[in-house]
């Protein structure tokens, strides 16, 4: 990070952005061309969330912002004015962004009103759909698509593909399969989703099918249709993305009900993506 005394005094937008959704969108667009980022980071709290510290950076990459700050509450759990006078008036920005309900500090004494006696504050109202907590609900209760729509893209997740039992190519479906640590995270509905898989950077249509929560990991088995993926990527990072909730899915044991529970799926998914484009 840049010496905050040769940072350009820029507008500042404010906030956790454990998702970037269509709100934070319009806190970009008032900013203007340029602007600076504070990333308020609440370490490991209560509940759970979306993307870590390192992935809500790399999300933001996405913006156009000259400088990112990152404010770790449990290390500096600052009261609202000691917040200000140690790290906002340090960064001195041209005006302070943020929602109309914005508030801050260590026990949220710290609201709009406080940042107006130090600086120019701009701000957007509130809208109750715009709510991280709010996707992540949708997220967890299956309405992939809804939250989706919030967010302006479909969630992508990234984990290390593993060897499996190979019960899939057996039946003729072969998967790529990843165990997904979700320790503190968001825990996604068991079932069936269509969704994309990127290999190499090269996408392709997916059934994806999510099951098991054994301390906090979920096995992802990703079937890409119409086309034949050899898994020879063993411990290589696998990214891949949710479009939509198709069904629930039910193991069972014996084979053949257990193929054609899988080949009804995938034609669901199939029928999902013939619709959509």
């Amino acid at each position: 990070m840049k010496s905050l005394k040769k940072i350009k005094r820029l507008p500042l937008i404010i906030g956790s952005f454990d998702s970037l959704h269509l709100g934070h969108k319009k806190l970009f667009n008032k900013a203007g061309n340029k602007f600076n980022i504070l990333l308020i980071w609440t370490g490991l709290t209560k509940g759970k969330y979306l993307n870590n510290l390192m992935e809500r950076i790399k999300n933001l990459d996405s913006t156009n912002y000259e400088n990112l700050f990152v404010f770790d509450i449990t290390k500096n759990n600052f009261c609202a004015k000691k917040f200000i006078e140690k790290y906002l008036i340090m960064i001195n920005p041209s005006k302070i962004i943020v929602g109309s309900d914005f508030k801050f500090g260590k026990r949220l004494d710290g609201n709009i009103n406080l940042l107006k006696q130090y600086f120019k504050v701009v701000t957007i109202k509130y809208n109750p759909q715009y709510q991280t907590n709010k996707i992540k609900q949708l997220y967890e209760l299956g309405k992939i698509n809804k939250a989706n729509i919030l967010l302006n893209h479909d969630i992508t997740f990234k984990g290390k593909s593993i060897q499996g039992k190979q019960e899939g190519r057996k039946l003729g479906f072969p998967t790529i399969n990843i165990l997904l640590d979700r320790k503190n995270k968001i825990i996604l509905l068991n079932g069936i989703y269509a969704g994309e898989c990127i290999i190499n950077n090269k996408s392709y249509k997916s059934a994806i099918c999510i099951y098991k929560n054994n301390n906090d990991k979920q096995l992802i088995e990703i079937h890409c249709l119409n086309t034949k993926i050899k898994n020879n990527f063993y411990g290589k990072n696998i990214i891949f993305k949710l479009s939509k909730f198709i069904n629930k899915f039910t193991y069972v044991n014996n084979t053949k009900q257990l193929k054609n529970i899988i080949q009804y799926n995938i034609e669901l998914v199939n029928k999902y993506f013939d619709a959509k484009f």
